[in-house]
């Protein structure tokens, strides 16, 4: 007989939303990864790419002000970061291109993998998580580069910048594998369903 399939709406086979302490530790990380970055990026790195708010949406003045006291925070910070530095002088167009892919791409990513892993629906976007860990892994490699290699810091300063970095290529390749290895798993038990249940078909007709 043909293995049992079923059709999970959360990524372990679950039919019901758990509470958080039933749930992998891959989740917790994975939401926390995610929810921390939406208002960095709306303030920070929205800041260095984006023009000013137009005064026609409400509250611009106000989200204006947060916008620069945040990058002014930032910039005037005891750690000195090269990178935005140099992008808020309009420098560096590969990495002002990443700070674009982080704001049409990966910000509403965090929004929508926010939503679905706080509502156990992790098995809708799955491939989504996967196609975004591969993206940002990817990114991070030129960036930690730069880093490791820029004149004008220290060396206490550049260790400090690419331990703030690091997070953001190893959380996104542990993210690849988690969710990339259990679409693996998945494939592979369609496959043995689709093999036993035609060797079950040949079987009936001999």
């Amino acid at each position: 007989m043909p293995p049992v399939m079923s059709t999970p709406s959360t990524i372990d086979g679950s039919t019901v939303r758990r509470p958080w302490c039933a749930r992998p530790w891959s989740h917790w990380i994975t939401f926390g990864f995610c929810a921390s970055h939406i208002f960095p990026t709306v303030l920070l790195d929205a800041q260095i790419v984006l023009p000013a708010i137009p005064a026609w949406i409400p509250g611009a003045a106000v989200l204006d002000r947060a916008r620069t006291w945040a990058l002014r925070q930032y910039l005037t910070g005891p750690i000195v970061d090269p990178l935005v530095r140099a992008a808020a002088r309009g420098e560096l167009p590969w990495f002002r291109t990443f700070l674009w892919a982080e704001l049409v791409f990966q910000l509403p990513v965090f929004v929508v993998a926010c939503y679905h892993l706080w509502h156990d629906r992790v098995h809708s976007i799955r491939d989504l998580l996967v196609v975004y860990g591969a993206h940002t892994a990817t990114s991070m490699v030129p960036v930690l580069t730069y880093l490791a290699t820029v004149a004008g810091i220290t060396t206490a300063q550049r260790g400090a910048l690419i331990a703030m970095y690091a997070p953001y290529l190893a959380v996104p390749m542990q993210i690849v594998f988690w969710f990339g290895f259990r679409w693996h798993r998945e494939v592979q038990t369609k496959r043995a369903y689709i093999a036993a249940t035609e060797d079950d078909e040949a079987k009936k007709r001999s």
